[in-house]
């Protein structure tokens, strides 16, 4: 009794009122709710240099997804901080061209190429390639990967890079794969397969890559399943529309193209549907090696029909300008010539006709999604919807399907257990396309029921759904393998449509940016949108602290890059003026060589004043010829010079005749006045110095440090101007 007193003294009290008031309305959820957001806040807490370079990061992205150029960025500090006065991160938010350009390619670009090759480790993939001419008149080979993504659960084709080339021949490719494998860091040990064109260079390729000693070497098969699908049907369809004798993709094109570039043309033809009543629409552009356009633009012709006979036939002659400027033309009389010919249009709705069943196929294999275990069925659909326009279906299905049916079967029986015809014979009597069909099919496979799993036929789900689910009594994985090879023939290359694509993607930035804007920069824009596109947008990219932290060294690896170009652009114009001077001192020794004969001379060591390097020419020799107007004679040689010939260039330095740096160090006064030897590696490059003599004679100095495996620095100053010079192209610990 004295205790429910107290609970209920206690429950009119001052304190519990208050605090029962500050508490109404919180539900224990929203606690909790409160409390984990508290918690992700503080393990992921930025500082504002932080949150500045993630909004840059955003930013950056949004460029390259939505296809902005560089220039776009200049002026967008000052529009965020007019929009966001109040803001910490918009008055310290900073961008341009140049920034978005050295954010994009060496921030950005470098982590998400890491996150790729960490999603890649340890995977089987298949390597896709191929190679195109770009707008700027240089052919590039891209290379994509094909495998089974860890992160997204889900198969993925990504672009890992780009190389530069010339030819493609068969050698020639198989170089330019090696280089970009090097480039890229790809561990061919796990690759699977290649996925390429249709060529027969790319199959002499294969065969090269198989043989070769880095294959070898791995003990690495490389499993062939052909070329590209889609070449070969484009080559079939190619033929049998040549066979017609007729040249629709000429026609096609010649329709397009006298309509392209004449506004007045195109309004002349608008006005033709008011005589036909037949609405007048324009040709699209086809391209002959894109036969997807083909079935479109046949149904278009004979469509407008009626109108291209109205316009070109009875409008056109009736124009003043007619006789001079279109009767004589080689376009004209083309067109003209197939639409006055009674079987054009046969023909052209046998195409359309044709045309559509390749259409279908072309479809279902042009996704990113993996298509390999479609291959066969939907080659035999188009084969048997091909032939069922020429053969009787009685005689096709009957007397040649039953056969390869039987063979199927007999398969089956020699090779699979009792168990799956017990299966099959229970879902005979059932659709498949009734849900009770696939519920039995899930039931005997110890699936659960998943309502979305029995209408979708997406492999990246089902197999998600094996990896885990298909157990057997005891509940362990009745096929612990049955993931893994999913995964590697989900791996296999159904076609080169993603490198294909990508072309396209580059042709884009090309337009976007210039025809000058570097290879480099065009991989990381493609790079960087071939990821945006996988993650699906822009938002679900993680901005981690690594990654600020990538972005945030951008600058420092764009000015170093900077500069190793611009030494290396020294270099090369160095070693070109060096180049022209040696050939044209060759050339010139050829023409007008001169060799003369001396005698009563004197040989004395060199000695240099001011004087010698005034008027005499420099030699790395280390003595002098002296000869005297009284007593010694120089006069040209005539004789036979072939025996002096040897000594043209200097001999070379013996491999032994060198000091160490410690003996130097050690014994300096005993070598005082000596020319001595020296192998060692540049340690430091000081910066040249003026300075004045005594004698007021002015002169440059330069130090040195040196090093060996005898000792660790060792200053060495340089008084030789043209020596000092030399010395910028010496490389800090590599010279």
């Amino acid at each position: 009794g004295s205790g429910a007193g107290q609970v209920r003294s206690h429950a009119i009290s001052k304190l519990h009122t208050s605090r029962f008031k500050e508490r109404e309305g919180q539900s224990e959820f929203s606690k909790n709710k409160d409390k984990i957001l508290e918690l992700k806040a503080s393990k992921i807490s930025y500082t504002i240099e932080e949150e500045i370079l993630k909004a840059e990061i955003i930013h950056s992205l949004k460029c390259v997804e939505s296809n902005y150029s560089f220039a776009s960025t200049n002026g967008d500090s000052k529009i965020f901080e007019a929009m966001f006065p109040v803001s910490k991160i918009a008055k310290g938010y900073r961008q341009s061209e140049t920034k978005s350009k050295y954010t994009i390619q060496y921030g950005i670009f470098p982590y998400l190429k890491t996150l790729l090759l960490e999603d890649l480790n340890d995977t089987d993939f298949t390597f896709k390639f191929d190679e195109s001419t770009n707008q700027q008149v240089n052919k590039q080979y891209d290379g994509y990967v094909q495998y089974w993504s860890r992160k997204h659960k889900c198969i993925k084709i990504a672009y890992c890079g780009t190389v530069m080339v010339d030819h493609c021949t068969a050698e020639k490719l198989l170089e330019h794969f090696l280089e970009l494998v090097e480039k890229v860091k790809l561990n061919i040990k796990f690759m699977l397969h290649i996925g390429m064109g249709g060529p027969n260079v790319n199959i002499k390729f294969e065969r090269l890559l198989k043989s070769s000693e880095k294959i070898k070497n791995l003990n690495k098969n490389i499993i062939s399943i052909g070329t590209c699908p889609f070449h070969i049907v484009h080559n079939a369809f190619r033929a049998g529309v040549n066979v017609l004798n007729f040249n629709i993709d000429s026609f096609a094109i010649d329709v397009n193209f006298f309509f392209k570039h004449s506004a007045a043309r195109k309004s002349d033809y608008r006005q033709i549907e008011d005589l036909t009543e037949i609405i007048s629409h324009l040709i699209q552009r086809h391209s002959s090696t894109r036969w997807v356009t083909l079935r479109r633009i046949c149904s278009q012709i004979l469509e407008q029909h009626k109108n291209l006979c109205e316009y070109f036939i009875k409008f056109l002659p009736t124009t003043t300008s007619f006789k001079s400027t279109v009767r004589d033309t080689e376009r004209y009389k083309r067109i003209t010539d197939i639409l006055q010919n009674e079987i054009s249009m046969p023909y052209i709705s046998f195409i359309a006709f044709i045309a559509n069943d390749f259409e279908i196929f072309l479809k279902t294999f042009q996704s990113v999604k993996p298509r390999i275990h479609l291959i066969y069925s939907e080659i035999s659909k188009l084969f048997v919807a091909l032939m069922s326009k020429f053969i009787k279906s009685k005689l096709l299905y009957e007397e040649v399907c039953d056969i390869v049916r039987s063979e199927w079967r007999i398969y089956q029986m020699e090779l699979l257990p009792e168990c799956y015809y017990k299966c099959s014979e229970e879902l005979v009597s059932i659709g498949r396309n009734q849900t009770s069909y696939w519920e039995k099919a899930f039931q005997l496979a110890g699936l659960p029921i998943v309502s979305k799993l029995l209408c979708s036929f997406d492999i990246d789900t089902l197999i998600n759904s094996f990896e885990t689910k298909i157990l057997n009594d005891s509940g362990s994985p009745k096929f612990p393998n049955i993931t893994s090879l999913f995964k590697v023939v989900s791996s296999l290359s159904h076609g080169i449509s993603a490198p294909e694509n990508g072309f396209l993607i580059n042709k884009h930035i090309i337009q976007l940016h210039g025809t000058s804007l570097d290879p480099e920069t065009i991989e990381a824009l493609k790079f960087v949108k071939d990821t945006i596109l996988s993650f699906g947008s822009i938002l679900d990219i993680p901005i981690t602290k690594s990654f600020i932290q990538s972005v945030k060294f951008a600058h420092s690896s764009y000015k170093a890059d900077l500069e190793a170009k611009r030494r290396l652009k020294e270099k090369e114009e160095k070693h070109i003026k060096t180049k022209e001077t040696e050939e044209f001192t060759q050339s010139v020794s050829h023409v007008s060589r001169n060799e003369v004969e001396m005698c009563n001379f004197m040989v004395q060591t060199k000695t240099t004043t001011e004087t010698d390097i005034k008027y005499r020419p420099s030699s790395s020799s280390m003595y002098q010829i002296t000869v005297n107007e009284t007593h010694s004679t120089v006069s040209q040689f005539s004789g036979d010079d072939s025996e002096f010939r040897f000594i043209y260039s200097l001999p070379i330095v013996d491999a032994q005749d060198y000091y160490a740096l410690v003996d130097i160090a050690s014994y300096s006064k005993n070598l005082n006045g000596l020319n001595v030897n020296l192998m060692a590696a540049i340690k430091d490059v000081g910066v040249v110095k003026d300075i004045v003599t005594k004698t007021g004679r002015r002169m440059k100095r330069r130090e040195l440090k040196l090093f060996d495996e005898t000792c660790v620095s060792f200053p060495l100053i340089i008084w030789d101007s043209e020596l000092s010079e030399f010395a910028d192209s010496w490389q800090c610990k590599e010279t």
